[in-house]
């Protein structure tokens, strides 16, 4: 519904699916679905470069499914690097999007296949973004490398949608 802009959420940008919906709300949705609009960007199939290393969503990454509350290492995204010449990924940011808030005790993990690459690190609930510093994962000229986001979902009572995203080439600190 939040990707298809028949649901906007609070002024606050949270959402509480608990919550019963005015008249005036409800109101809002039916006329919202009259004429949805797809916010959500599609990406770009046509891979995109910056210096030495490209970055493209990966095959691994999983399109939609349903998380249940307390679930552990749940694949989010995925995206493969490809290095033109020898590079190394400094840290990462990423973009938490959707209608879903993440519970206090959800933990985002970087991994190489079933390998975890960093401690744990939490989604901002102002910014929605989470940084992964201190990665300094090499990739030599002409290989490709795939990491993917995965999520602890921790103990959560709502629903909804979430994704991750990599925001802009910006939040990519390749040296």
């Amino acid at each position: 519904a939040w990707g298809w802009s028949v649901v906007n959420g609070y002024e606050n940008g949270n959402y509480y699916p608990a919550n019963g919906v005015t008249r005036g709300q409800a109101a809002i949705m039916v006329n919202n679905s009259q004429e949805p609009e797809w916010r959500v960007d599609v990406v770009d199939p046509t891979p995109t470069a910056d210096g030495s290393l490209l970055v493209e969503v990966s095959d691994e990454s999983p399109e939609a499914m349903t998380i249940p509350s307390g679930a552990t290492s749940v694949t989010l995204a995925a995206w493969d690097f490809t290095a033109g010449d020898d590079a190394e990924l400094d840290s990462l940011t990423v973009h938490q999007y959707g209608i879903t808030s993440l519970s206090s005790t959800h933990q985002l993990y970087l991994n190489e296949g079933n390998t975890r690459m960093t401690s744990g690190t939490s989604v901002n609930s102002t910014s929605h973004e989470a940084t992964f510093n201190n990665i300094n994962f090499a990739i030599d000229s002409g290989e490709t490398r795939t990491l993917s986001v995965r999520l602890d979902v921790g103990t959560t009572g709502s629903t909804g949608e979430v994704g991750i995203e990599i925001a802009s080439a910006s939040k990519v600190d390749a040296g």
